[in-house]
């Protein structure tokens, strides 16, 4: 269920397979002399910004098990923030969470690549021969003009805001 492109925590795709498919592809456009115009993103808090409404929908529509997300749903549901004032914790001034998940969790990172996947299919669906690369919360598009560049990176933005990310252009 995975896009072929997204890396990081999937079995038998290599972390460095993000780096070798734009050296895959660096070297054609160099002994061809044609462009390849490309960009990377990294997620600003990734993990801490995951919005919880709209990313268990989004697991929802994946098939994951009700009652599993019931259970989820109902751990983030019930998540409060404790505020430290001075070197104290002040259980009187906590605030509801609607956003992040647990670092560390094993599923978020199934969450991170359901996100990511959503991402990459969005991007080779609607933008020609636009490569999209995933690990995690680093992205990489490469496309063969400036146009599908800049549409893949309009088009990132929308996908990763609806979760609650935002990301730093390079």
């Amino acid at each position: 269920w995975v896009h072929r492109s997204v890396r990081g925590a999937v079995p038998r795709r290599e972390a460095l397979e993000c780096t070798w498919s734009i050296h895959m592809q660096i070297e054609p456009v160099l002994c061809n002399n044609t462009p390849l115009f490309g960009s990377m993103l990294d997620a600003n808090n990734y993990f801490d910004s995951f919005i919880h409404f709209p990313t268990l929908q989004l697991l929802s529509a994946a098939g994951l098990p009700k009652k599993f997300l019931k259970l989820y749903g109902f751990i983030y549901k019930h998540l409060k923030r404790l505020y430290k004032i001075n070197v104290t914790f002040c259980p009187r001034h906590t605030v509801h969470a609607t956003n992040g998940f647990a670092q560390g969790d094993a599923f978020v990172l199934m969450i991170a690549n359901l996100s990511a996947t959503v991402w990459a299919r969005a991007i080779t669906a609607r933008i020609p021969r636009a490569m999209p690369n995933c690990l995690v919360d680093d992205k990489s598009i490469t496309a063969h003009n400036c146009p599908s560049l800049l549409k893949g990176l309009l088009l990132t933005e929308r996908k990763v805001g609806y979760l609650g990310h935002s990301t730093s252009l390079t």
